[in-house]
């Protein structure tokens, strides 16, 4: 409560923060659960002035889940299509001892497992995000599963789809980020898994509560 300069009333102002119910996203919060800022007049008449606003702790630019599964599965695509590509360019008698063509045929098995993954990944945050309302932190896990999919396919099979389409790229830029692209293989695996874990776990809780 404060007194402003100048006026013979007093101006009383209050902040509630109405807590967000558990698996309810910031588009689906109620104006009456956002934040109520009551400011009060005693000058002459009480007057009561409601300014209804987000949360502060939900961020503006929150990218949608629809658009990274949408980046995702084109991108699984992607590599489906470069694992159908470089399978034509092997020999049916590979000449000399068949080294070069059993490479060939293992980037293959790696791009038609990572188109498949990311495919995958890809669908189960739109089932889950679009259809069944999930919490936060499953919302959270699913997209970033979705997101280490994507960027493995960008770091392991996109410059070699480049090489073949371009006939061929220096040996340092097919590499450079191939360790990385590896390892976001089991990240988005265990990030995408762990999320619908979640999502059946907290199902289970809200139909023993009700």
């Amino acid at each position: 409560m404060f007194q402003p300069a100048g006026s013979r009333g007093t101006v009383q102002v209050s902040v509630r923060f109405a807590p967000r119910r558990r698996g309810q996203t910031a588009g689906e919060a109620q104006p009456s659960e956002a934040t109520v800022l009551e400011v009060r007049s005693a000058v002459a008449v009480d007057t009561v002035m409601t300014v209804s606003c987000q949360p502060s702790g939900v961020p503006m630019n929150r990218p949608l889940p629809r658009t990274i599964a949408a980046v995702t599965a084109v991108l699984g695509v992607v590599s489906l299509l470069t694992a159908a590509l470089y399978f034509t360019t092997i020999p049916e008698n590979p000449p000399g001892d068949g080294f070069a063509a059993g490479l060939t045929g293992l980037f293959v098995i790696l791009c038609l497992v990572i188109g498949v993954l990311t495919l995958a990944e890809a669908g189960l945050l739109v089932l889950l995000a679009q259809f069944r309302d999930p919490t936060e932190r499953t919302r959270q896990l699913l997209s970033i599963g979705a997101a280490a999919g994507s960027c493995s396919v960008v770091l392991l099979v996109v410059p070699m789809l480049i090489a073949q389409v371009v006939g061929g790229l220096p040996p340092a830029v097919l590499t450079s980020g191939s360790g990385i692209g590896l390892l976001l293989v089991p990240v988005g695996i265990g990030c995408s898994g762990i999320g619908a874990v979640l999502h059946l776990v907290d199902e289970f809780r809200t139909e023993n509560r009700a």
